[in-house]
């Protein structure tokens, strides 16, 4: 019984250990953020502080991305506010916008942009009146294959 007991530890442990090599973490500029292995970062000098870019599969006529905004504020927002006037814009932008969902932090929602149908997830962070957009996009038919991925590359952003 007690080798089984390690055994299961080593393969938990194992396991752990595998898990967590399956991301890397990048900082750029004062954020950080756990990418998975195998997309492509890269690193721009504009608003667009980085891009994230999923592997090409076969057949893709488009490649799921991330990409990492920012914009200095001309004074105090809260995040409501902003995340209020942020939406405003993007229904400018975006033919036949539909907001799907609300959070305390982002927005889901799909549209035409670019003559490309799009699903997109928009988080919302305001540090020292800079907000920090970090946008994930797929096309509505793998965005629910890809959601889990954005959600645990959201969730490891952290502003330095």
């Amino acid at each position: 019984m007690k080798k089984v007991t390690i055994f299961f530890v080593c393969f938990i442990m194992m396991h752990i250990s595998l898990y967590a090599n399956d991301y890397m973490k990048v900082k750029v500029e004062n954020t950080e953020i756990d990418v998975p292995l195998g997309w492509y970062a890269q690193y721009t000098k504009s608003p667009q502080i980085f891009f994230l870019y999923s592997p090409l599969e076969e057949g893709d006529d488009f490649q799921e991305n991330c990409n990492l905004m920012k914009e200095m504020l001309p004074g105090k927002y809260s995040l409501k506010d902003y995340m209020e006037a942020s939406i405003e814009v993007v229904k400018e932008i975006y033919i036949g916008l539909v907001l799907e969902e609300t959070g305390t932090n982002y927005y889901v929602f799909s549209g035409i942009v670019n003559n490309i149908r799009v699903k997109q997830i928009q988080y919302y962070y305001i540090k020292n009146n800079i907000a920090y957009i970090l946008t994930f996009s797929a096309t509505p038919d793998s965005f629910s294959q890809y959601s889990a991925i954005f959600k645990k590359i959201a969730e490891s952003f952290k502003i330095l």
